[in-house]
């Protein structure tokens, strides 16, 4: 059985020139480890939160034994968590193909190589190298001259983070062959990672050792010792309540978080980066020269435990595979994905969580991972001969299309509480459902959230829950709302703080009902059903977020539709990803005329504005499906879909290229510059 370090690891490809391993200077070389191996004992005790809590003194607590209170026994410890979770990253590349070569000629990447300690005639010990050898980690075994034991973790997994109680027995007893150990295993190390739960003495022996071209982490969890101000690394990284005791040592008290990282790379002078994770909230990248705030993205929390190993362990393979320096772009690209990782590395319990899945988010994510889905009403225009023109028919229709991975239902115009869920499923085959998406019918002209009889609004609520439990069966977990009514035709007719209101009050209530349904609100300006709707642009709409305040509330922007609110899609879509709140997109094109949708394919009238887009929509890690919200009316549907598939896939290759040091955030600014790299990508 395997017990692994707390992971589920997002292995986000970049282009070729990249995360191949033929780009990288690593082959055959070594990421080593040096740390802390640790039998870790998960109890049920969580003082602070439940009804159990520590014995007062002369008092035993037997608990019963049932599902939610026992106990596991599992690997860990900072080093070996790290160690096995690199090694993840490591395999993954390995079995990719080198551009070039044959696949029995590939010259491959090297080991990842831990340096542990630990008393070998101890059964506890086998738990811990079985779990190495079983994540493909090549373990170097030190034996301790006096502990019988490994180190001993008492962890207590809590709400939003974790807390733990170490025994170190072996992890702080090398033994004097030490050194020799470390310098034959450092001689072909290009990434090397530490952690404080091992003396600083032997974290030194192993810095000096290293060669200099070697990229040097330190990870200042465990043991708190003062640092030298002279230590040289590449990286230095901590967790909040780490840096606020290292800002103690350093005569300081808490900072911002800027302020912060800025003071301790002025007192460590030959330090290059420091990273502070803040808990959930936010990640602080920081050189000489230029500081980043990462924001992670939204995620259903269950467990902590782990998770920072997850960053130091990601960051430290993506780095070792791409054969990346300290250029700041790759760094920057190191730091989003090991903050991805880390995220989604909570929303699993407990030890166990190794899982490896295609892609990652932010940074170049194969074009051909992504997911598609088209209307489903579009299916019904230029209909072949014998075409039933029903539910089964449409379904089956989109099953032909090349590339399409989903189905987005509309409710209750496709499905409702009538439909055979089952039979529609048989229909689709191999697709999924990607969203169930509200059309309120005409009963609701006169509002469904923002109706004056609150009857009305009710059943829009009661209308809309039908909707996320059908999703549920669906085996889907994102509902969309659109109301064609929500909103007013004439001025002076409306109290709008009161019907925007209404519109707060009814997602709270439908969040909070369906917690695990992501919810968003796809706005619009005008409509021939509305001519000034409630949330008319993407500015309300993300102020609608904050009042409902709910983390599975978020937005479905449509590419159409801002248009038509007089705005440049590619600015919507960064600010409504700046907030973690972009749950959903529609891609289409059209003319900027007022009151029009033209639902035309994407990119066929605003190239570049559907380009950068594509461009902030990678850049900011989006994760959904593209959907396509067009009307061919006149064009094959199936072949129309065909195209819209492509162009985002084209699009997404471009923006490759747009990305890193020379790309072309390195001329914001300079509109020539940018038109040209622009320009030599769509027009070759």
């Amino acid at each position: 059985m395997l017990y692994t370090a707390l992971l589920l690891l997002l292995l986000a490809s970049t282009a070729a020139s990249s995360s191949s391993p033929a780009a990288s200077s690593n082959l055959g070389s070594n990421l080593v480890v040096v740390g802390s191996s640790n039998v870790d004992i998960f109890s049920p005790i969580q003082p602070t939160l439940n009804q159990h809590s520590w014995p007062s003194p002369g008092e035993n607590i037997v608990l019963p034994q049932s599902p939610d209170n026992g106990a596991s026994i599992v690997a860990g410890g900072k080093g070996l968590n790290q160690a096995c979770a690199a090694a993840q990253v490591v395999k993954h590349y390995a079995q990719q193909p080198v551009a070039g070569q044959p696949a029995a000629g590939q010259q491959p990447l090297g080991e990842v190589v831990f340096v542990t300690c630990l008393p070998t005639d101890c059964p506890l010990s086998d738990i811990l190298v079985d779990t190495l050898e079983s994540c493909d980690v090549t373990p170097k075994i030190l034996s301790p001259p006096s502990s019988k034991l490994p180190g001993l973790g008492l962890v207590f997994p809590q709400k939003t983070d974790v807390s733990a109680i170490v025994l170190s027995n072996s992890n702080v007893d090398f033994p004097p062959s030490t050194p020799s150990v470390l310098k034959s295993t450092l001689s072909s190390c290009s990434v090397l990672l530490l952690q404080s739960e091992i003396p600083w003495s032997i974290n030194a022996l192993a810095l000096s050792l290293s060669p200099k071209t070697c990229i040097k982490i330190l990870d200042l969890g465990g043991s708190f010792t003062p640092l030298p101000p002279t230590l040289a690394l590449t990286f230095l990284t901590m967790n909040e309540s780490e840096s606020i005791r290292l800002l103690k040592s350093l005569n300081s008290p808490p900072l911002p978080p800027l302020e912060s990282s800025a003071l301790i790379l002025k007192s460590f002078p030959n330090i290059e980066y420091v990273i502070i994770t803040y808990s959930s909230s936010s990640v602080i990248l920081s050189s000489r020269s230029r500081s980043l705030k990462l924001r992670p993205p939204k995620i259903n929390y269950i467990d902590g435990t782990g998770s920072g190993d997850c960053f130091r362990a990601a960051l430290s393979g993506k780095l070792y595979v791409n054969g990346w320096g300290t250029d700041w772009e790759d760094v920057k690209k190191a730091v989003e994905y090991a903050v991805e990782v880390a995220s989604k590395s909570c929303e699993s319990l407990g030890a166990q969580r190794l899982k490896v899945i295609g892609r990652g988010g932010g940074q170049g994510s194969e074009a051909e991972e992504l997911g598609f889905g088209s209307r489903l009403n579009s299916m019904k225009d230029m209909q072949p001969k014998g075409f039933r023109n029903d539910l089964e028919s449409w379904i089956k229709r989109q099953t032909e299309i090349k590339g399409l991975t989903c189905i987005d239902f509309n409710y209750p115009q496709h499905i409702n509480p009538e439909t055979d869920l089952e039979e529609v499923k048989g229909w689709m085959g191999k697709l999924k459902t990607g969203a169930v998406c509200l059309r309120y019918p005409k009963k609701f002209v006169g509002g469904a959230f923002t109706n004056v009889e609150e009857r009305l609004r009710r059943e829009a609520i009661e209308l809309t829950k039908e909707a996320c439990e059908t999703a549920l069966k669906l085996n889907c977990n994102e509902v969309v709302v659109w109301s064609a009514y929500d909103g007013y035709d004439y001025t002076c007719t409306t109290d709008y703080n009161e019907r925007y209101d209404n519109i707060v009050e009814a997602f709270r209530e439908i969040c909070e009902a369906y917690p695990d349904v992501k919810v968003s609100l796809e706005f619009k300006p005008t409509d021939e059903n509305t001519r000034f709707f409630t949330i008319p642009t993407t500015g309300m709409a993300l102020l609608l977020t904050r009042d409902v305040g709910l983390d599975n509330f978020g937005l479905t922007l449509d590419f159409g539709h801002m248009i038509m609110a007089g705005e440049n899609p590619g600015q919507s879509v960064a600010a409504v990803l700046r907030e973690n709140k972009l749950f959903g997109v529609q891609l289409n094109d059209g003319y900027s005329r007022y009151a029009a949708e033209d639902g035309l394919e994407f990119g066929s009238v605003n190239p570049k504005m559907a380009l950068e887009v594509i461009f902030w929509l990678r850049k900011g890690g989006f994760k959904g499906h593209f959907y396509f919200d067009t009307f061919p009316l006149k064009l094959d549907p199936v072949k129309e879909a065909e195209r819209n598939i492509e162009t985002v896939k084209k699009l997404w290759k471009m923006c490759e290229e747009l990305e890193g040091e020379s790309g072309l955030e390195s001329v914001w600014g300079d509109w020539e510059k940018c038109k040209e790299k622009i320009d030599k990508v769509m027009f070759r």
